[in-house]
């Protein structure tokens, strides 16, 4: 017992708080997945031995069905920075969530660290703090 109550004041209150707190923040996360149909493959017949389409599943699914498709399946160009993005005239970032994050190293390029910006879609601009270049989100059904 006096093991017990030791333990129990010498771990700190913050601690026992924040371990109650992942929990909580986790258990959000699990709810409102979407359809899994074109995630899941057919799998393979009996007594054959399966390709690749038929046994890949999740993003690994999604690549490979895009690249026959002979898209990308995940935009990993970086922006074409023509020209400062302003208010009236902002730089488009495409995506297919309703947040994309953005690492913005300034107009011309390299003029400063590179900052990492989220660009949401709730918000119509997003500005840089350091050299106020100004990005947009567009949402689009596939890159």
């Amino acid at each position: 017992m006096f093991v017990a109550r030791l333990t129990r004041t010498a771990a700190p209150a913050f601690a026992r708080a924040s371990a109650a707190r992942a929990f909580s923040v986790a258990a959000v996360r699990l709810g409102g997945h979407g359809p899994s149909e074109p995630f899941v493959g057919p799998g393979a017949k009996p007594g054959t031995v399966p390709t690749e389409l038929d046994q890949a599943t999740g993003l690994e699914r999604h690549e490979y069905l895009s690249e026959l498709e002979g898209r990308d399946a995940f935009d990993m160009k970086p922006l074409e920075m023509t020209h400062l993005g302003t208010v009236a005239n902002p730089i488009v970032v495409k995506s297919v969530d309703d947040v994309r994050y953005v690492g913005c190293s300034g107009y011309p390029a390299e003029s400063h660290e590179n900052i990492w910006i989220r660009v949401a879609e709730e918000k119509s601009v997003n500005r840089c703090p350091e050299c106020g270049c100004c990005y947009q989100l567009k949402k689009v059904d596939h890159l």
